[in-house]
């Protein structure tokens, strides 16, 4: 039983190689610098000496904290506004306290994988900036994908700033992530769609064509023919018209109107979990959703996202891919004097995350199906009301390793 709890374990968490998290924190007058990593990956990219090869005594950390620094800022790392920044500060490292019944996880790299440290660096400004640019210059080796020729590992890391987290990754192919400040507001932010338009239904313009043609062959026939019962038929056909004219709706919304505002929504709600205040979510989600259903919405998604085994953290939503979003035929309906359209909207689709937990990441993937009512609004189109159907998780927790 030991040797398939560990090897499921393993599967959840091959850290058996350097693994490293990168966090960069915006605000108007400071900047911070987050480097979670283990030992392992601390001593592939930089030499810190130490009388014990699987940790730091209290009284090496100030050497650990000398090489990265010098590793971080040798070269321009973050650049503010086009000029790198060099004046940085930096805190005591934080160490975890990892469990040595783990160790047989880690055959390779022992305590070195498990020992993890934080450093922490700021630095000070003068103005908020409008732009920063986080470089990456050398990558570890990933020896996990592949210990005979370990490829560069990526940098996974987070950027907060202006209340939202944006995940981002580095690879030598791509090696610089670059924030700008948005001066907009909550909309900025929101996929856009164009507006559903109604538009007249063919069928009603070949009904309107038919009936005006058996009302013009009806008043020829009845000005230049003595004979009453044609024009008594052609009356009757163009009464006949006008009835299933009158009974027939005379304009509809383009399915795939529709879907691209489903789709636009739906990918906006989403994206309200992208701020870090609570109520900053709920206003982003008021965008896309109105009444009963944004409570709903915010409590399906946001318990989706937290990782309980992961002491609670919140993975970062990286992708959305949509698999179906049909609507059914919209109907306008009149309510207080006003006529709206709506329309049942079944959406389908996979959701990807990432979280990061002292060092390494994970990928969470769950394939969701929902049925909501698309509906036309005071405010604009808005979900009104919803089931979530299904929610099937398609991998348990993929390590990120790529």
């Amino acid at each position: 039983m030991l040797p398939y709890l560990l090897s499921l374990f393993f599967a959840l968490h091959p850290q058996d190689g350097p693994h490293a998290e990168v966090d960069l924190t915006v605000e108007d007058r400071q900047i911070a610098l987050v480097v979670t990593a283990n030992l392992a990956w601390l001593d592939e990219l930089m030499d810190i000496p130490r009388e014990l090869p699987d940790n730091l005594h209290p009284s090496e950390t100030g050497t650990a904290v000398e090489a990265l620094q010098d590793f971080l800022f040798a070269k321009a790392t973050v650049v503010i506004d086009g000029a790198p920044a060099s004046l940085w500060t930096s805190t005591s490292p934080i160490a975890n306290h990892p469990d040595p019944a783990l160790l047989p996880l880690f055959p390779n790299a022992g305590m070195r994988g498990l020992r993890k440290w934080r450093f922490e660096f700021r630095t000070q400004l003068s103005q908020p900036p409008k732009q920063v640019t986080l470089r990456w210059h050398d990558f570890a080796p990933d020896r996990i994908t592949d210990p005979l020729d370990p490829p560069p590992l990526p940098v996974t890391g987070e950027i907060q700033a202006q209340g939202l987290v944006d995940p981002f990754m580095l690879t030598p192919a791509e090696p610089a992530y670059t924030w700008s400040r948005v001066s907009g507001g909550l909309g900025d932010r929101l996929a856009t769609y164009p507006i559903p338009t109604a538009v007249t239904k063919p069928i009603s313009i070949a009904l309107r064509y038919g009936l005006g043609a058996s009302i013009v062959a009806t008043l020829l026939l009845w000005r230049y023919s003595t004979r009453r019962l044609p024009v008594a038929a052609l009356l009757s056909v163009s009464l006949g018209l006008a009835l299933i004219l009158f009974q027939t709706p005379q304009r509809e919304i383009p399915t795939e109107q529709l879907s691209a505002a489903a789709k636009a929504l739906h990918l906006n709600m989403y994206r309200a979990f992208d701020y870090t205040d609570r109520d900053t979510v709920y206003d982003s989600l008021a965008l896309s959703v109105e009444g009963e259903l944004l409570d709903t919405v915010y409590e399906e998604i946001f318990a989706s996202l937290v990782m309980r085994d992961e002491g609670g953290a919140v993975a970062r939503v990286t992708s959305i891919t949509h698999h179906g979003v049909t609507p059914n035929t919209p109907t306008l309906l009149t309510r207080e004097g006003t006529a709206r359209w709506s329309s049942m909207v079944r959406v389908q689709w996979t959701v990807r995350g990432r979280v990061t937990h002292w060092g390494h990441s994970h990928q969470r993937a769950d394939r969701w199906s929902a049925l909501f009512l698309l509906q036309e609004t005071s405010d604009g189109w808005r979900f009104t009301e919803g089931d979530f159907e299904e929610r099937i998780p398609e991998d348990l927790e993929i390590p990120d390793v790529l």
